[in-house]
This record gives structure tokens, sequence and C-alpha cells, in this order.
């Protein structure tokens, strides 16, 4: 079914930055959470008072070198395609990240949270890992895919 763009619902460009990113700040939608480091949130919290409204919240990124060595630490791979942001402490669970939840800057959407995290998640909160939509594999999956339609 094709979406209905309206004055409240447009389509967000698809940021084409490629090459090395050195510093950024973005944007991140979650959803509200019902239980934050192991405990249930009062029922009198922020998060529980409108439960059905996306959060935003303004994230850093990680320079890559460092979040690679990190992640080599922990036995896994980041590929180019993947940059790495602060993890969210507030409001969040750092065990509990929001797969899929699209990442913004000024151009436009940048890419998609990862679902991963670290063992240790609650002791060493892990980067939020997100693919990035320019990179040259997902930037050619994605003009295959909307080419075909």
């Amino acid at each position: 079914m094709p979406v209905e763009f309206s004055e409240h619902l447009q389509p967000i460009p698809l940021s084409k930055t490629k090459g090395k990113v050195l510093s950024a700040k973005f944007l991140a939608t979650y959803w509200p959470r019902l239980i934050v480091k192991g405990q249930v949130l009062p029922s009198s919290a922020q998060e529980r008072v409108k439960p059905n409204s996306m959060r935003v919240s303004t994230q850093k990124m990680i320079p890559w070198d460092w979040c690679h060595s990190v992640m080599t630490t922990l036995n896994h791979t980041l590929d180019e395609s993947s940059l790495c942001l602060d993890p969210i402490m507030s409001h969040h669970s750092p065990c509990l990240p929001d797969a899929g939840a699209p990442v913004t800057a000024d151009d436009g959407l940048w890419g998609l949270t990862s679902g991963w995290t670290s063992k240790h998640c609650l002791s060493q909160p892990s980067p939020t890992l997100f693919t990035r939509i320019s990179s040259p594999l997902v930037d050619s999956w994605l003009d295959s895919t909307l080419t075909d339609q």
C-alpha cells in the first residue's frame, strides 16, 4: 500500500556522504522503555506517561578506529559499513537496543541501528552500532531494490 504524504508525514532523504567521518552528532529515535537497567520504571515516569510516543536523543559518534579496536577486543568484526555511537544511558537499558531505529543527521537518514550488544552490556555498555546507508554495499543494494519497483 503506497504511503500518502501530508504536512506531518514527509519522506527523508538518504545521506550520500561517503568517506571517513571524523566526528558527527546524530539523532536516534527510540521507543520508550518500561524497564531501565533491569528495573521497572514507576508509573509516574515520563516514559510511561506517553508509552506510544517516539523519543529522540542526540548521540555522538565514536571514532571508527577506536570502535574497531573495541569490537576486535570483543571478538567481533566491524566493517566500513558500520559506524559507532556512544551508548544511550538515560531512559535505556544498555542490553536492549532498538534494532532498526533510524539514525539521522542534517542531510537525512544515515543508517539503522543494530541489535548487537556485548556479553557484558550491564557492566560495560557497548557502543550503539549502525549500518551506514551510504556505504557501497548498502547503497548498491538500495539502488537495485528501489530500481526493481
